[in-house]
């Protein structure tokens, strides 16, 4: 017997309950009349609040009323209700168990599933990808789902070994010295962009190093060739100047704290420029021993001859 007994549900005809709402309804409209849209001056709050409580009680023995009606009705129910709620907790106990029985089947379908892609995975990967891509990270659980059969998830799994085959040789190809590192960045998420990325960046980088390297290098060539003066600071000629008015201050003052009149006049006269002595030969004509003799006397050098 494997049919539920139709469960029957004969409901009687209800007898309305007898009540007075309509001599109420005429009597609360009659009531909350003298308060529909009254307005209240502040002296009269105390009176507003007497109305409040008195409308608030009305509205309780309404709700009190529509209570007592529902306790009548529901007592005859609840005993039926409750039989219901008990027999559909028997139902689906049974219900359960039977699918934790459907599920484990479908589970172990799934991981004999599973099984079956391994080997084909280790089959496309061989001993060059699998220790780098294992087979998890390939395997989309929507192939083992009843819907796709095994032959178009082994189809769409070797297409996927191909196609990260296929990426890595592209980086080892064309990244050059980088390509371990891209590889590297690769493996992350799997993104061929990434690892392009990767290997730009490191070019670019290389590059901006290479630059930097050349402007140092000639800026080392420069500083070689001419020296390099380096203009003093702000602070630092300030320094200086009050250094010079110190010295300047000091110097014609004598330990004793007297001014030394004798060597301010020195300093005074205008300094004569230091001459220095040469020896050298020169051919002349006399037209040159002649000019020479004026200039040597209108700058006031001497000279002489040799002996």
């Amino acid at each position: 017997m494997n049919e539920l007994l139709q469960v029957q549900v004969i409901a009687p005809t209800l007898a309305e309950p007898t009540t007075n709402l309509d001599e109420v309804q005429d009597n609360i409209d009659g009531l909350l009349a003298a308060y529909t849209g009254r307005v209240y001056t502040a002296d009269e709050i105390k009176g507003a609040k007497a109305d409040r409580a008195q409308v608030n009680k009305w509205d309780k023995q309404l709700a009190d009323a529509a209570t007592t009606i529902k306790k009548h009705y529901l007592e005859r129910v609840d005993p039926v209700l409750d039989r219901i709620a008990a027999m559909r907790r028997q139902v689906k106990e049974v219900s359960a168990a039977i699918d934790r029985q459907v599920k484990a089947v479908e589970e172990g379908e799934r991981e004999d599933k599973r099984r079956a892609l391994e080997l084909i995975y280790r089959d496309a990967a061989g001993e060059d990808l699998s220790p780098l891509i294992p087979f998890a990270r390939l395997l989309d659980d929507r192939w083992l789902n009843k819907s796709v059969s095994l032959a178009a998830a082994g189809r769409e799994l070797r297409k996927a070994v191909a196609t990260r085959r296929e990426e890595l040789r592209m980086i080892r190809t064309t990244c050059g010295e980088d390509a371990e590192a891209c590889v590297t960045e690769y493996l992350r998420d799997l993104s061929l962009n990434d690892a392009l990325n990767e290997c730009q960046r490191r070019k670019d980088a290389r590059a901006a190093l290479a630059q930097a390297e050349a402007a140092r290098e000639a800026r080392q060539r420069l500083e070689r060739a001419a020296p390099v003066v380096i203009p003093p600071t702000e602070e630092e000629r300030q320094i200086q100047a009050e250094a010079a008015a110190a010295a300047q201050a000091g110097a014609f003052v004598t330990r004793e704290g007297r001014l030394d009149t004798e060597l301010l006049q020195t300093f005074a006269q205008p300094a004569q420029p230091q001459r220095r002595r040469y020896r050298f030969w020169v051919e002349f004509t006399p037209e040159d021993v002649a000019w020479f003799k004026a200039a040597a006397a209108e700058r006031g050098f001497r000279f002489g001859s040799i002996k």
